[in-house]
């Protein structure tokens, strides 16, 4: 049986951060805060723990293609009781910009999000970055961006983060991309999976699975049983959907691409 990733999170929050205790401009580990608050040090020392563990159990989401060209992929981050972490979720345009939401837990409550957004064809701001702090009723405390322009780069750590509003369209972003992990983990939503097909590429052969907006294409062994199935009544299995699981594999020539491991009807 396919384990499903248990990953049912709740967003409530304001759309105006609370101002506790601010300070003046502050280094908080490797970053510039202008103003800091009370405790920003715990959360940031927190992140740094969990970016830096080499314990975590790593779920990688079936990498899917919207019907307009953007990918989206998530990875999911489970501490040795399986509880989830830290959660990543990354769109790339076919335009070359890329946004990721990273999001951080503390006992499965909302601690942190960072949001990066990369331009590298923009000419001024070429990264956008955002942080959101949450209390423990995961209530905004405080949010940040700061932009870098191309010479910036690399000395991101020289650029303050300055404090904004959480605006009703951030807080908006932030809960659905939360929502959106849990079902790209899930394939649930937009991200149920039904057969569409079969394909070659690279003397490899693919099965593609998806619905109206979102699909993905797995590398698959046509002796297996399972797959023999598919081919032997694809007519049949359009309506079917599927719960699937993969791995990521770069072969000898630097491609990267998914294999199809096990597959189970819904």
């Amino acid at each position: 049986m396919i384990k499903k990733v248990l990953f049912f999170l709740l967003l409530v929050g304001l759309f105006s951060c609370t101002e506790n205790n601010k300070t003046e401009t502050t280094q908080v580990g490797p970053y510039i805060f202008n103003p800091t608050f009370k405790g920003i040090g715990t959360f940031i020392n927190y992140q740094q723990m969990i970016d830096s563990s080499q314990e975590l159990e790593q779920i990688t989401s079936l990498l899917f293609t919207h019907q307009s060209g953007y990918t989206l992929t998530s990875v999911a981050f489970l501490d040795k009781n399986g509880e989830t972490v830290k959660a990543t979720i990354e769109k790339n345009d076919t335009d070359g910009r890329q946004t990721i939401f990273t999001y951080y837990f503390l006992k499965e409550v909302l601690s942190m999000v960072r949001i990066e957004i990369s331009n590298p064809s923009a000419q001024k701001n070429q990264l956008e970055e955002s942080v959101v702090f949450y209390n423990t009723e995961q209530i905004p405390i405080n949010a940040y961006t700061r932009f870098f322009k191309p010479e910036e780069l690399m000395q991101k750590n020289e650029v303050a983060f300055n404090l904004i509003d959480i605006s009703k369209e951030l807080h908006e972003q932030i809960e659905q991309n939360m929502l959106l992990i849990n079902d790209i983990h899930n394939q649930e939503g937009q991200f149920e999976l039904y057969f569409q097909g079969f394909d070659e590429a690279l003397d490899k052969k693919f099965v593609q699975f998806g619905n109206q907006t979102f699909s993905t294409n797995l590398a698959f062994e046509p002796e297996e049983n399972l797959n023999k199935l598919l081919q032997g009544n694809s007519k049949a299995l359009k309506n079917q959907k599927f719960l699937l699981q993969h791995q990521q594999i770069i072969d000898p020539n630097g491609y990267q691409f998914q294999v199809l491991l096990a597959i189970e009807k819904k």
